[in-house]
């Protein structure tokens, strides 16, 4: 799945997009090693819930978030919460 961070205009979240296995313990390990402030993001602390689609960049967009963090970034697809 492709995942853009939170960012404070599309083009620099666009900017910053990584294809992540779809699964929250890829996007807690990419969180984690991306930003270097705060506590780590466990996986289980993610909630990924359906946002819209986004006609700017052709995505059905999934919001990422986690209490304490707010929203982290959006996939353009559900995760896998198999562990």
């Amino acid at each position: 799945m492709k995942f853009r961070p939170q960012r404070g205009s599309l083009a620099d979240a666009m900017a910053e997009v990584v294809i992540l296995p779809p699964t929250k313990d890829a996007l807690a390990e990419h969180y984690n090693k991306t930003v270097s402030f705060g506590p780590s993001l466990k996986p289980e602390q993610i909630e990924v819930l359906p946002y819209g689609f986004d006609s700017r960049i052709n995505w059905r967009t999934f919001s990422v978030t986690a209490p304490g963090f707010g929203v982290i970034g959006f996939t353009d697809g559900p995760v896998d919460d198999v562990r």
